[in-house]
């Protein structure tokens, strides 16, 4: 895909907080705390920069604009879980039991998703697909057991702002409008983030040095909260560049298994080599020295 084109992606899965098979000893990011499907030891990891802060402040602005603008349009709406129900997204919220405009745009940034959004921006810096480095779902990106069943994910943007309000959001209404309300792959990041439901959110915007796109975002909804409200201890305010640390691709691990494989043969073939020197050694006939005074005997 050419730089100029935008890209984005949004993702909804059932949610299984399991881990892979064959995962032995799983280990978290030490900066995010987002459980990573691979050994310490294997971890892959480069320079990322990022503010934590972002999401409560620059996202949580935005998807308030965002739902705020949709109340007052009132599109048709039939988001997942709405599926029969022919009716506006004002209807679906006084059936959520929200009657407001004020009450509808009182959604709620969540820390934990706020890291889960930051480690899986920086891990579709590698993988820009609705799926881990490791091949492994996205449901396995959790703090403390808790993760997320609906995630969004954007390149080439200029900002999490325009990644909400214009990339998934307005520029996906004439889709939502067409369809009559209903879920499809055209409408599906606005209706993650007007969902009436979804009340609790995370946004992430990494920039990953030497990576395709540079920034990465993505946005990560639930109904229950996975931690404490978003604040300035738990999501401190500035910029950070620091070394994130991510599962291996299926490649790198191919990559990596080939190099040990190898080392394992240089290593075997080495100790024969010894073993065949020692063994030679070893079976050499004895030979006695005598000095010279010992064989010559002087005539009596």
């Amino acid at each position: 895909m050419p730089l100029n084109a935008k890209k984005w992606l949004v993702g909804m899965v059932a949610t299984t907080m399991v881990l892979p098979t064959g995962i032995a000893h799983a280990a978290p990011e030490p900066t995010t705390h987002v459980q990573i499907n691979s050994d310490k030891e294997l971890f892959e990891s480069s320079k990322a920069s990022f503010d934590p802060s972002l999401a409560r402040t620059e996202g949580l602005e935005a998807l308030r604009e965002l739902r705020g603008e949709m109340w007052d349009k009132n599109p048709a709406f039939r988001g997942y879980g709405y599926e029969g129900y022919d009716n506006d997204l004002r209807a679906a919220a006084f059936k959520e039991g929200i009657y407001t405009k004020a009450q509808y745009m009182d959604v709620t940034i969540d820390a934990d998703y706020t890291w889960i959004a930051i480690q899986r921006a920086y891990e579709a810096s590698e993988v820009f697909a609705h799926k881990r480095p490791d091949g492994s779902g996205i449901d396995t990106a959790t703090i403390d057991g808790h993760g997320s069943k609906n995630e969004s994910l954007a390149a080439d943007v200029d900002s999490l702002s325009e990644a909400i309000l214009k990339t998934w959001g307005e520029s996906e209404l004439k889709a939502l409008k067409k369809n009559k309300g209903a879920w499809n792959s055209d409408n599906e990041h606005l209706i993650q983030l007007l969902h009436p439901k979804m009340r609790y959110y995370g946004f992430g915007a990494v920039e990953v040095r030497g990576s395709e796109y540079g920034t990465y975002y993505a946005a990560i909804s639930e109904e229950k909260a996975a931690g404490e409200k978003a604040d300035k201890d738990n999501t401190p305010e500035g910029e950070q560049t620091v070394t994130l640390h991510r599962a291996p691709t299926e490649k790198e691990a191919g990559k990596r298994a080939e190099a040990k494989a190898e080392k394992s043969d240089a290593a075997n073939a080495e100790d024969k080599a010894q073993q065949n020197t020692e063994g030679a050694s070893e079976d050499r006939p004895f030979v006695e020295v005598k000095k010279l005074e010992d064989i010559i005997q002087p005539r009596g």
